[in-house]
């Protein structure tokens, strides 16, 4: 007999697939998945790579009143509680401390799981992280994005339940568009087929470190061009400022396989997260794996996690992101690298299959749930597995 998962998330899946990761997995499996999440019509997983699950959209998010977006996740826990399903996995922080509240008592034989690609800091927010407390301790598996901020959360909570690693990675099967001289020739500009071309998913930002890659920018020779996802008034402002206005590429709003085909026909994907938080500091975000998938060497900070990846399996380089002169450093031994045909978007590519694609993640996926259904009573305490990327084990 199939098992049953809900997977329940406030996060929107119809602008980015790494919310649905879990239910992909699952699914592949052999589970009967149902999906109740914002936009959940739009799916671009679903859409992409042909998950069959259930799915009921929730009116949340932008557009939606605060009220009529309580209620529906009211209902929603309240149908988790009372429905017919083995498994309900509740993802997105939105979520932690609402079912804090909203699922205490039974669950009539159901087993909970906890996916939180964050965390509540306790200081900053203390009823919220005493509320998700509550909801990690119900559960009978946490699921973080990364060793650090899992170990942290079962420190903190003084979990007993089992920690499985899931990032948010792209998959080998994901369709990447194909290389375009026509989007080359848009994004170089006058700089033509001199022009090297930097790809920044997302827009400026303190956290990306944004500033500094624009004073990089101004120290480098022209042929050098950013394509960013977005822009505003402060990234306006300062692009003027420093004369570099037709040297950035500010990109109009894309789906998600429009923004992936910019990106396949570029040189470099710059990843400049700043030390401000114990995920960018450690681990492999998902905008790592956009870039791999796409064939592209990374431009990445200089911290323990991502610099160990970038040198472990040689994907590009790693500079101090709050240091411009750094920052240019690091972009011309890039141009050197691509250049020179040492960091080619085939070998990249390959890199990015062998080590990084999520199926490499999709039996510790199955087994952690399969283990979640059999399991009698409370589990023994237990950390999260020392070596998290699959490979590390040999």
């Amino acid at each position: 007999m199939s098992r049953t998962l809900l997977f329940l998330t406030t996060a929107d899946p119809s602008t980015t697939p790494h919310a649905e990761w879990i239910p992909w997995a699952l699914e592949r499996a052999g589970w009967q998945v149902t999906v109740a999440a914002p936009a959940a019509q739009h799916s671009v997983l679903r859409k992409t790579l042909g998950a069959k699950w259930s799915w009921r959209s929730l009116p949340f998010g932008r557009g939606h009143g605060r009220l009529r977006a309580e209620c529906a996740l009211l209902v929603e826990l309240l149908k988790a509680r009372f429905g017919r399903h083995d498994v309900i996995c509740l993802h997105s922080q939105g979520l932690g401390w609402r079912a804090g509240l909203l699922l205490l008592g039974p669950l009539f034989g159901k087993r909970l799981a906890y996916h939180n690609p964050d965390y509540y800091d306790p200081i900053a927010h203390p009823f919220r992280a005493w509320l998700e407390r509550r909801l990690a301790r119900k559960s009978r598996l946490l699921i973080s994005h990364e060793y650090h901020r899992g170990y942290i959360l079962r420190a903190h909570y003084r979990l007993r339940c089992p920690i499985l690693i899931s990032p948010p990675n792209l998959p080998a099967s994901w369709p990447v568009p194909p290389r375009s001289e026509e989007l080359r020739s848009e994004m170089a500009g006058a700089a033509g087929q001199d022009a090297f071309l930097l790809r920044l998913h997302g827009g400026f930002s303190e956290r990306r470190s944004t500033a500094q890659l624009f004073e990089a920018l101004a120290l480098l020779p022209p042929r050098f061009r950013l394509v960013m996802s977005a822009g505003g008034a402060p990234a306006d402002r300062l692009i003027r400022n420093l004369g570099i206005a037709d040297r950035v590429v500010i990109l109009p709003p894309l789906d998600y396989a429009g923004m992936l085909a910019y990106t396949a026909s570029s040189d470099v994907g710059v990843l400049l997260y700043g030390n401000n938080d114990l995920g960018n500091y450690f681990q492999a975000p998902g905008r790592l794996t956009e870039y791999l998938a796409c064939g592209l060497p990374v431009l990445a900070p200089r911290y323990a996690g991502l610099e160990n990846l970038v040198l472990r399996y040689g994907i590009g380089r790693s500079v101090n992101p709050a240091n411009p002169a750094s920052i240019a450093a690091g972009l011309l031994d890039l141009e050197r690298d691509v250049r020179s045909g040492s960091a080619t978007p085939a070998g990249i590519r390959r890199l990015f299959e062998a080590h990084f694609a999520y199926e490499h993640w999709l039996p510790g996926v199955a087994a952690a749930f399969d283990n979640l259904t059999r399991a009698r009573g409370r589990p023994a305490q237990a950390p999260p597995p020392e070596y998290w990327f699959p490979d590390l084990h040999a």
